[in-house]
């Protein structure tokens, strides 16, 4: 099984300033490949259910934190064969990570603040 980030949102859903950035609508992306190149999604643009990120020999960035999201819960599968994805979530935002580095490294390290009510999940 490859390493997956799996959002999760508290029950709240919905309050303070998360509320706008849940659409409910579609996500403008749902996959991302680098063979020997990069990739990287960042600024405004709208996370799916499910986002599939997959380097070799190469690299991608995912940056969340000026993101809207299709659901209070999406799941990133990220794959990486002699590369690498770094996967970057707003402040407050309670995140599951599983998985294994094979060939690589896989690590998960936390920064700001704890999770806070109402933000979406992964």
């Amino acid at each position: 099984m490859p390493p997956a980030v799996s959002l999760h949102k508290p029950e709240e859903r919905g309050e303070g300033e998360w509320a706008g950035r849940i659409t409910g609508g579609e996500g403008s992306s749902a996959w991302a490949v680098a063979v020997m190149s990069g990739f990287q999604r960042k600024g405004r643009w709208t996370v799916p259910r499910r986002f599939t990120a997959f380097a070799f020999w190469g690299g991608g960035e995912l940056d969340l934190r000026e993101a809207d999201f299709a659901a209070g819960e999406v799941v990133i599968n990220c794959v990486a064969v002699m590369g690498g994805v770094n996967v970057v979530v707003p402040p407050g935002v309670e995140v599951v990570v599983r998985g294994i580095g094979i060939m690589g490294g896989f690590d998960h390290r936390e920064e700001g603040v704890p999770a806070t009510p109402g933000a979406p999940g992964w």
